[in-house]
């Protein structure tokens, strides 16, 4: 083949090749275009999830936290059951007595806070190298004079083997305190003057005590003993919800005649 005519082959299949291109360029350029679109779609739906998902921060925590008027404090807890006799252990009712006393609280508009609201100990959180029931007794005092309150009431169970036939409800305050005083015998009124249907109980007045969280909370504050449970009727009453409930209300109904004055 003739140099001329090879030049010509080579002509003719360049315009070809070119040709062919040009014709399926659309094709070509419409499918490089719908990769991009949808490369493009995903990154911007993956950023859009990214930006829809909750903030792991917690809600209103501009607001500040109100402040809590009353302390209830439910003796013993945790390793420590406090008393017990039969199928009564002091622990158990001081915490029910206290949530009740906490709902009616509530329901005259305060603001209410309790020490434990579980079966737990409180040693852990006291930074004092003592015994367990010392530093029990300092973490739940520490709470109290930290909590801001107004008032505190500890709620107890009374226990007198020696003198079992003893029985009613006792209120105990610190005498350095005088608004304690007032507070205590607010509440042993109240005490007094339930009324326990055929179950017969003494009453008593209101009792000054030199008890660690009396002596070492900077407000005004009393320790409420509720029953006895070395008495054989006290100990009936205390097995019952409604004794309970009315128990947690007359000493509301106290702590509401101290704080309206």
């Amino acid at each position: 083949m003739s140099k001329n005519k090879k030049t010509g082959v080579f002509i003719l299949l360049f315009l070809f090749s070119a040709i062919y291109s040009l014709a399926t360029f659309p094709d070509t350029f419409a499918n490089i275009s719908k990769k991009i679109s949808v490369k493009g779609t995903q990154e911007t739906t993956d950023k859009s999830n990214v930006q829809s998902e909750p903030s792991s921060s917690p809600q209103n925590s501009s607001l500040p936290e109100q402040t809590v008027e009353i302390m209830i404090d439910p003796g013993h807890g945790g390793i420590d059951s406090g008393a017990e006799k039969g199928h009564i252990v002091e622990s158990e009712v001081t915490l029910d007595i206290s949530e009740k006393l906490k709902v009616y609280l509530e329901a005259n508009s305060y603001r209410v806070a309790m020490t434990r609201s579980s079966d737990i100990s409180l040693y852990q959180l006291s930074k004092i190298s003592d015994t367990i029931h010392r530093r029990e007794l300092d973490a739940r005092t520490n709470i109290i004079n930290e909590s801001g309150a107004k008032i505190f009431v500890s709620i107890h169970v009374n226990s007198y083997p020696e003198y079992p036939g003893i029985s009613g409800s006792i209120v105990y305050y610190n005498p350095a305190i005088p608004q304690s005083k007032e507070l205590s015998n607010c509440i042993q009124n109240q005490l007094n003057d339930m009324d326990t249907a055929n179950s017969k109980r003494e009453k008593h007045n209101a009792r000054e005590a030199d008890f660690f969280l009396l002596i070492n909370s900077n407000i005004p504050g009393v320790l409420v003993e509720t029953a006895f449970i070395t008495n054989t009727n006290d100990r009936k009453l205390l097995s019952q919800d409604s004794f309970r409930s009315q128990i947690a209300k007359a000493v509301a109904d106290g702590i509401c005649n101290y704080m309206d004055k």
